[in-house]
Parts: C-alpha cells; structure tokens; sequence
C-alpha cells in the first residue's frame, strides 16, 4: 500500500487526531492560513476557503486539489507565491526535516505584520516518539524546545507548551484497521492513547 492510499485509507476509517486538529484550528483562530506541510490535508480539511497548502508530494497535492483551489507543490523551506498571510501553521509535519531555521525563516517572509506561526510537534524523548521510530524505516528529528528556534527566526511574543492530544477509537478493530492502514504497524494497547504533542507559537513584529 502506498502513502498515499494508506493514509487516505486511514482517513475513511476514523479520525483519532481530531483533538490536536482542534488545538490547531483555536490557536490559527480566524483569518488566511498557509498549511506549510499539509501532507493528507487533516489540517488543511478544516480551514476550507482560507487555506493555502503546501505539500512536497504529486500524489498528495493531487488528492489535495481535489478538496482545495489553492494547493503548491513544494518543499516548505522553498520560496512560493504566499504573502500576507493571517498564520503559517505546521502540524506534525516538521520532524521529517533537519533544517528547521529555512522552515521558520519561510514562514516569516510569508506572514503579515502581526501574523503568527503555529507549530505542533512530537517531542524528543516521548512515548509518541518512541512509537513513531519503532515503525519500520521510520526515524524522526524530535525537538525538545523550540522556542529558540523560533525567536532565532525573528518571531516575538514566543511561547510554547506540552498538550495532550488523545487519540481515541471506538473499537479495537478501527485502531488495528487505521493503525494498519497508516502506520502499517499493530495499534498500541487500548482506545484512548497518550498523544502529547509540543505547540509553539509566536508573531511576526514587522
């Protein structure tokens, strides 16, 4: 099974990540929003009619096109057409990239004056990075801050704080199946699972 169709798969049969999808969206609050690695568009799907997305993938800006008008293939470090924006958010997105300063840096020039970055990210050393890397080929650059990273970039008013993000099912068959179908991994034990996830934000002063 490809990415593509394993995470389209996985979307069909539940949304367990709806929790830190909604910490995302309050923390976006209103206004245009560039998705700087929007991937199956989880994120994206919530912020229909104001959001650009950005994703590194044909397949997956293929699939994105066909829910949103304004998808860009690209990496998230790489300069596109976006100005002005209300927030830059990257959810869950960031580990698959060592350079995160050309990330930030992007989002700066892509931001408003007053406009703000919001990041979700696995931490270094959590059981939810623990799961990720014992999936096969799979091996994730975890932050443990980045609040300094953050102001590094430019950005003020930084601020940054651990969440817990469950993720929940409804039957131990739709975790084996979404598990399965994503990860191509076993679920972990029970229906609800710790998913704590690093938010950090800040503002663009210019």
């Amino acid at each position: 099974m490809s990415r593509l169709s394993g995470a389209m798969t996985a979307m069909r049969i539940a949304n367990p990540r709806a929790c830190e999808r909604a910490e995302m969206v309050r923390r976006l609050g209103d206004g245009a929003v560039v998705d700087l690695v929007a991937w199956d568009g989880h994120l994206s799907d919530a912020l229909t009619g104001r959001v650009v997305c950005v994703e590194k993938s044909d397949d997956f800006c293929a699939e994105l096109r066909k829910r949103h008008p304004h998808v860009i293939h690209a990496q998230p470090w790489q300069e596109i057409d976006v100005v002005a924006a209300d927030a830059v958010a990257v959810m869950v997105g960031l580990h698959h990239y060592s350079d995160r300063a050309r990330i930030f840096a992007n989002a700066w020039r892509m931001l408003k004056p007053g406009g703000k970055i919001v990041v979700a990210e696995v931490q270094a050393g959590s059981s939810v990075a623990a799961f990720l890397d014992s999936i096969p080929g799979h091996r994730g650059d975890y932050p443990t801050t980045l609040a300094p990273e953050l102001e590094a970039a430019g950005f003020v008013d930084v601020s940054e704080e651990v969440v817990d993000c469950e993720w929940r099912f409804d039957s131990e068959r739709t975790a084996r199946g979404y598990t399965r179908a994503l990860f191509g991994v076993e679920p972990l034990p029970g229906l609800t699972w710790d998913w704590s996830l690093l938010f950090a934000e800040g503002t663009c002063p210019r």
